[in-house]
């Protein structure tokens, strides 16, 4: 009996160590039905692309997990982020001085490809990118702790992404507290992480991936990535370096939501 007992503690406890991750392996980017006003209301979104987030679903999914849209339109690409944050916004560091990815952020890492239809398929673990014809661009995107609306991006395949302002060259940004969390609205022109006057068409592609950072009460940093190319084995822990694994997104006119894949 104390044996049958023993193994049935072992077994708890291994359950209550597990943590189920999402994983996503598609992404729409939804045409925008009309104009977007970059304000942290999501009236005039369409959410039917929208993936769900969370680095633990049994003990996460309520305080530290996010809801991700995006739409585009022949100017911008936009990205929506509905956040399940029991520390809203929570970040210790002021922007221009300090690492945006120590506190709430999110962090998202593209590449655009007028020759989307085979530029990706090139991708391997260590390709040498620059051969490529690929416009990478990594970006932090958050609030510092004087409210500041803040948005930094190494616009180029970095080993080690090293942002600069990008508020300065278009990038918008709206931040809005909501029970529970907080919206998050973005807006980024074409014109920052495209070549050659280049734009997107309906059935093209972008690489993209999120890494959504969170900052508990006790200071503690929580840490999801998500989005990864399907059939590819995803690198949590090197995810920045590792393009090969990044998301195919699809441009599309609208989109529906698609079940939900855990690790």
């Amino acid at each position: 009996m104390k044996r049958i007992l023993s193994g049935a503690i072992a077994v708890m406890a291994a359950y209550a160590v597990f943590a189920t991750e999402t994983e996503n392996v598609k992404f729409t980017i939804v045409h925008a039905p009309g104009a977007v006003n970059v304000d942290g209301d999501f009236a005039d979104w369409d959410l039917g692309g929208s993936i769900f987030c969370c680095s633990n679903v049994e003990k996460f999914r309520d305080s530290y997990s996010v809801w991700i849209s995006a739409m585009w339109d022949r100017d911008n690409l936009y990205f929506l982020f509905r956040w399940n944050d029991a520390t809203a916004m929570n970040n210790p560091g002021l922007a221009g001085s300090d690492y945006p990815w120590q506190g709430d952020c999110m962090q998202v890492r593209l590449a655009t490809s007028p020759k989307s239809a085979s530029a990706f398929n090139g991708l391997k673990h260590n390709t040498d990118v620059s051969k490529l014809p690929v416009k990478f661009a990594h970006f932090e995107l958050w609030r510092d702790r004087n409210g500041t609306a803040a948005a930094s991006a190494t616009l180029g395949f970095s080993a080690q992404p090293k942002g600069e302002d990008v508020m300065s060259k278009g990038v918008k940004e709206a931040f809005k507290e909501v029970p529970g969390g907080y919206i998050q609205e973005v807006c980024v022109p074409w014109a920052l992480i495209t070549d050659g006057g280049y734009r997107p068409k309906n059935g093209e592609r972008m690489l993209l991936t999120f890494e959504p950072n969170y900052r508990t009460s006790a200071g503690q940093r929580l840490t999801t990535k998500d989005l990864f190319r399907d059939g590819i084995q995803p690198d949590r822990s090197m995810t920045f370096m590792r393009a090969d694994v990044w998301g195919l997104a699809e441009f599309a006119p609208r989109a529906s939501l698609q079940p939900l894949r855990l690790a």
